[in-house]
């Protein structure tokens, strides 16, 4: 088995808040030395036929250097956001448990995004019918380390079913020089076969620039204590510049 290195949680230009078309965020993840990027476009943005263009594109782009694997973000309606990694076809809006369920039915990995989002307010009976959980996502977390809140929700999870994995992702919208969250699979190859047949079975772990952790959410590096201060700073500052945000735009 080799290591691939990739992110995940993408969005181009097929999403309505993305930037970049499909052949910049590519090129973006060979300059980075990404053998796999997980793609997942708002589904409000797309219809059944405009998902078959971007299947296609994604084919079009993908190499052995560098491999997109189509997903969606899915807006249930119950308020929850699901990541659907690696879909074939277009997945309809519903409950997060139906929505998940439809994931699973097209061959993808169903993955709840952002659990800050929610203060980390999931149904417990997900738990049996996810893979897992967007512990460290970029956008929400910052890119040093996951919240504590979403690794201690991966433990409720995994109670009820340890199939449930920890996964890490950038959400990016606008490519950036800063340092990413990424995922290393272990793998024959980084085809989008091997890739979601890693992330599937837990043979992975992400990583930060300071900060690791497996699959299970252990972490992988002792510095946590040190890691944790500077968590609470970076939320206490953005917190602080939230609040002044109104003031300062008078």
């Amino acid at each position: 088995m080799i290591q691939h290195t990739g992110v995940l949680h993408v969005h181009s230009t097929y999403s309505r808040d993305g930037h970049h078309p499909l052949h910049e965020i590519v090129a973006f993840g060979r300059r980075r030395g990404f053998r796999f990027i997980c793609m997942t476009e708002h589904a409000e943005s797309l219809t059944p036929t405009s998902f078959g263009s971007y299947l296609a594109e994604c084919r079009h782009l993908s190499s052995s250097e560098c491999c997109l694997v189509p997903g969606l973000e899915i807006d249930c309606t119950d308020g929850l956001h699901m990541m659907g990694l690696g879909l074939t076809s277009y997945v309809e809006p519903g409950c997060a448990l139906c929505v998940a369920t439809a994931i699973q039915d097209s061959g993808g990995i169903a993955v709840i995004a952002h659990p800050g989002r929610y203060a980390y307010r999931i149904p417990p009976a997900l738990a049996l019918s996810v893979h897992g959980i967007e512990v460290w996502n970029q956008g929400y977390d910052g890119r040093f380390l996951p919240n504590p809140h979403s690794l201690t929700l991966l433990r409720q999870f995994r109670r009820e079913n340890p199939a449930v994995y920890a996964f890490g992702g950038v959400d990016l919208h606008r490519i950036s020089p800063v340092s990413h969250v990424r995922t290393f699979i272990r793998a024959r190859s980084s085809t989008p076969e091997c890739v979601l047949s890693a992330l599937r079975i837990g043979d992975f772990r992400i990583e930060g620039r300071w900060f690791r952790l497996d699959s299970g959410g252990v972490r992988l590096n002792s510095r946590w204590l040190p890691l944790l201060a500077a968590r609470g700073a970076y939320t206490f500052a953005r917190e602080i510049r939230r609040r002044l945000r109104p003031s300062l735009q008078s």
